[in-house]
């Protein structure tokens, strides 16, 4: 609060407190009655998939970093942009369109996009900058089309399979593999799609964007960081999967079935 003839008096910063408060509840109306048939649907993925087990903490993360950005929000005055217009009508052209073709990952992600363009055009470039991580970070919550999931999945399962393999004859263990088939003298495992790594590498991005958010200093060593997620699951994947043909050679398949599924 400043002071002389141009400070805001106390009943004017309450009136754009309630205001503020009104155009979010407003706002928040609005978006829950167009991805009312959306949401529940996300919802199921989120608790029936084990690929998308870690969705679920993604809308309680971006909440926290937007809590976080507070006190920015408050120095950022609300100037209203009109070019946020154009990405509104972009969000919900794409909301649309996903409808239209009957296409869940478009509907869901044109959330974010609508977010943005609201933003953008109440709030103007300023305030919508500190918003723009928190926003960007609920596309972690989007299942990725099931078509692009396993093309991903495919290349890594077999990578998987085969690389193990090469670790395992390195131990002199008799092994050999047939596709995403691994031969053992006593048994046969298979490396499935959830074993390919996809899942694991899916949740780690999730998490190391926010880690490196908060505790890496510049933006080299979060680009650093984030880029090393990709090595990290997959040597972490191979060495789960070596780890289970050993248990599986010496053990028996018994104990290393649960273990590698």
């Amino acid at each position: 609060m400043g002071s002389g003839p141009f400070a805001e008096r106390p009943s004017t910063v309450l009136l754009k407190t309630r205001w503020d408060l009104l155009s979010w509840g407003v706002l928040v109306v609005l978006l829950g009655m167009l991805y009312a048939s959306t949401l529940p649907g996300l919802w199921r993925v989120w608790q029936e998939d084990a690929n998308y087990g870690h969705c679920l903490a993604v809308p309680f993360l971006a909440a926290f970093i937007l809590w976080r950005q507070r006190e920015k929000l408050r120095e950022a005055e609300p100037t209203p942009y009109g070019p946020g217009f154009l990405v509104l009508g972009l969000g919900l052209g794409q909301y649309l369109l996903g409808i239209a073709g009957n296409e869940d990952f478009t509907v869901r992600s044109s959330l974010i996009v609508v977010l943005l363009g609201i933003s953008l055009t109440l709030w103007g470039k300023r305030r919508t900058k500190p918003l723009l991580f928190p926003v960007l970070y609920l596309l972690m919550m989007i299942p990725i089309p099931y078509i692009l999931y396993y093309e991903i999945a495919n290349p890594l399962q077999l990578l998987a399979t085969k690389w193990s393999v090469y670790f395992v004859d390195l131990l002199r263990l008799s092994a050999y593999r047939e596709g995403n088939i691994i031969y053992l003298p006593n048994t046969t495992l298979e490396v499935e799609y959830a074993c390919s790594g996809l899942r694991s590498l899916m949740a780690l991005i999730t998490f190391g964007l926010l880690f490196a958010y908060f505790a890496q200093p510049t933006k080299l060593t979060r680009m650093v960081l984030v880029a090393s997620i990709f090595p990290i699951a997959i040597i972490s994947n191979l060495f789960r999967i070596v780890v289970t043909v050993v248990l599986a050679y010496y053990k028996g398949p018994e104990l290393a079935k649960g273990f590698l599924h």
